[in-house]
C-alpha cells in the first residue's frame, strides 16, 4: 500500500499505525515523501524495519502516487492520505469482496467523516461530493449488481457494475478507501502527474472505462475532512472545477461515440460542472466570468434551471449580490451551532 506525504510530521504517524493494526497482514508498506521540508522522514524512520521509504522532490500527488506503484510489488494496490485513518479491518474486508465479485478492478468504501480527531457521526458517506445532492441519486442506484459479505457475522452490503456514466457527473471515489488489481492498470495507465488537484477525478474517470468498480457499503476507514488552506479548499477550488471541467471534455472527445449514445446525460453533466464554476465567480463578485460559464452551461442544457438563475443574478447590483452571501453565511453558521 502506498502513502503519499508531504510536510505531515504532525499527523503520518496515526495513518501509519492505522495500516500496522491491519488484521490483514499480507503487505508492504511505501511512504513516498514528495520533498517535506519538515521532519516527516524522521517519523517515517520510527517505522524503517517496516516500511519502504522513498524521497523524491516535489512533484504533486499523483508523482508520489505514480512513483509508489511503480516501487509496488503486490498484486492488489491501495492507497491512503497521510492525514486520513483505516480500520483495522479494511484490508481484510476488501480481500473478502474480491472474492465474491468477479470481474472487478477496483473497490472502494464508505467512511466516517472527522476533524482534529472528532468524529461527526450525523455525516454520511454521499455528503462529501456533489453529484449525490446536484444530481438526486444514491450510491445504490450508481450500480448494476448487489451483494452481501458476512464478516465475522455482520452481514455488509456491496455493489459493483460500470459507473462511467455516473462518474462523469462527478466523482464518489476517496483514494484512501482504494484498493485496486495491478493488472487492471495495464490499459488504463498510471495518474496525470499534469494535475495537481483534482487528480483523482481524472484517474477514476479513465479508469472506469475499462474495468468494474465495487462499492462496500461500510465505513472502513476515517477521512479528515480538509482545511480552508488546503489543496482541497477554497483557494483552490477554480483549479479544481476547472480540472473537474478538464476531465470531462478530454472524456468525451477521446471516445465521441460514447458521447452519442447519451448526448442528454452528458450534457447535463457538463452543464452542472459549469454551473459550479459560474457559481463559484459569482460568490467572488467576478460578473463577467460567471456570466460567460452560466452561458456556457445554458447552452449545453437549456432546462437546466439553476444556471439560469446564476445567469439572471449576473446582472443584479453588487450590494444585493453582497447582501445575499451575508445572508448565506448567516443560515450556515446557525446550522453549524446546531449540529455542533
Amino acid at each position: 500500500m502506498i502513502i503519499p506525504a508531504f510536510n505531515c510530521e504532525q499527523i503520518i504517524h496515526h495513518a501509519m499505525e492505522s495500516v500496522l493494526s491491519q488484521t490483514y497482514d499480507d503487505f508492504e508498506i511505501i511512504v513516498v515523501d514528495d520533498g517535506s521540508t519538515d521532519n516527516t522522514a524522521g517519523i517515517v524512520n520510527r517505522y524503517v524495519e517496516k516500511v519502504k521509504y522513498i524521497r523524491q522532490e516535489n512533484g504533486g500527488v499523483s508523482k508520489a502516487r505514480n512513483t509508489g506503484i511503480k516501487q509496488s510489488n503486490g498484486r492488489y494496490i491501495a492507497f491512503l492520505d497521510s492525514d486520513d485513518r483505516w480500520e483495522k479491518n479494511k484490508l481484510e474486508i476488501q480481500m473478502k469482496c474480491f472474492d465474491i465479485q468477479e470481474g472487478v478492478g477496483l473497490l472502494f468504501s464508505s467512511f466516517k467523516h472527522s476533524k482534529n480527531g472528532k468524529i461527526f457521526h450525523d455525516m454520511k458517506f454521499e455528503d462529501s461530493f456533489n453529484i449525490f445532492r446536484e444530481h438526486k441519486v444514491t450510491i445504490e442506484d450508481v450500480f448494476e449488481f448487489r451483494g452481501c459479505l458476512n464478516h465475522n457475522g455482520e452481514n455488509i452490503d456491496c455493489f459493483w457494475g460500470n459507473v462511467y456514466q455516473y462518474l462523469f457527473l462527478g466523482n464518489f471515489i476517496l483514494p484512501s478507501s482504494v484498493i485496486l488489481t495491478r493488472d487492471s492498470l495495464k490499459e488504463v495507465g498510471l495518474f496525470n502527474e499534469g494535475y495537481r488537484v483534482a487528480e483523482e477525478t481524472e484517474f477514476f474517470l479513465r479508469y472506469a472505462k475499462h474495468n468494474m468498480i465495487g462499492f462496500i457499503n461500510s465505513p472502513l476507514l476515517y477521512y479528515e475532512m480538509p482545511e480552508s488552506d488546503n489543496l482541497s479548499g477554497k483557494k483552490n477550488m477554480e483549479k479544481l472545477m476547472k480540472n473537474a471541467l478538464r476531465t470531462q471534455m478530454d472524456s468525451l472527445l477521446c471516445d465521441y461515440n460514447l458521447y452519442q449514445k447519451r448526448a442528454g446525460h452528458y450534457n447535463k453533466g457538463l452543464s452542472m460542472t459549469y454551473c459550479r464554476l459560474a457559481y463559484y465567480y459569482l460568490s467572488e463578485y467576478r460578473i463577467d466570468d460567471a456570466r460567460k460559464y452560466a452561458l456556457f452551461g445554458l447552452r449545453a442544457s437549456y432546462y437546466h434551471f439553476k444556471v439560469l438563475f446564476i445567469y439572471l443574478s449576473t446582472f443584479m447590483p453588487i450590494f444585493m449580490l453582497e447582501s445575499l452571501e451575508k445572508m448565506k453565511k448567516w443560515g450556515k453558521k446557525r446550522f453549524i451551532k446546531a449540529i455542533a
